[in-house]
């Protein structure tokens, strides 16, 4: 299926701009977030994860 035939629109496609370098996240910025996943009833069930990866502090 090429790009003409799908009715989808509003995709990074569209936008014409090369992704963006990506960043990590400073370490108040990543206390922030641990934070703020551990006070939220949505995300806390996440919290363990975030909690146990090398990705994080």
């Amino acid at each position: 299926m090429e790009t003409e035939d799908t009715p989808v629109t509003g995709t990074l496609g569209d936008y014409g701009a090369p992704a963006k370098e990506k960043e990590a996240l400073t370490l108040e910025q990543q206390e922030k977030l641990l934070k703020f996943v551990e006070q939220s009833n949505v995300y806390k069930p996440h919290l363990p994860m975030m909690q146990e990866s090398e990705i994080f502090l």
